[in-house]
């Protein structure tokens, strides 16, 4: 019991510090449409840290309540968003070195016609769209 309670809490811990560094990816992002993509989820899940921890701190401790509420939301939820920034925030930079590349070609209508386009869905925060734009340059 001992155990589990102080693997929970360290686990609530990590997911805490973890989800800080995801916040200043997207801090570094600063795109509007990309924080407002996440802002939901990312409260959500400290919504759940806390809800976790305040069950930590009541006596007796309901540790299936616990483990409920970590196994199922926490955990699911906080590893995927996680994730997903993470990946989005690579493919971010892969578009970024891809444009910086293609501009000594602008002056091509059709490569200048391309990085807009992708640059369209870079601001807008979708990042995989901007990508598969982008990378349309190479099957070309």
């Amino acid at each position: 019991f001992k155990n589990n309670v102080e693997d929970i809490y360290d686990n609530i811990s990590n997911f805490y510090f973890s989800l800080r560094k995801t916040e200043k990816i997207i801090r570094d992002i600063n795109i509007d449409a990309f924080t407002k993509k996440y802002s939901d989820k990312i409260n959500k899940i400290y919504d759940y840290i806390e809800k976790i921890y305040s069950f930590l701190m009541k006596t007796p401790i309901d540790i299936e309540k616990i483990n409920d509420l970590f196994n199922t939301y926490l955990k699911c939820e906080a590893d995927s968003i996680i994730n997903m920034i993470n990946k989005e925030f690579n493919i971010m930079k892969l578009i970024e070195k891809k444009i910086m590349i293609l501009n000594q070609n602008r002056l091509l209508d059709k490569i200048d016609n391309i990085i807009k386009q992708s640059e369209i869905f870079f601001y807008k925060g979708d990042f995989e769209k901007s990508f598969n734009i982008i990378n349309t340059v190479n099957s070309n």
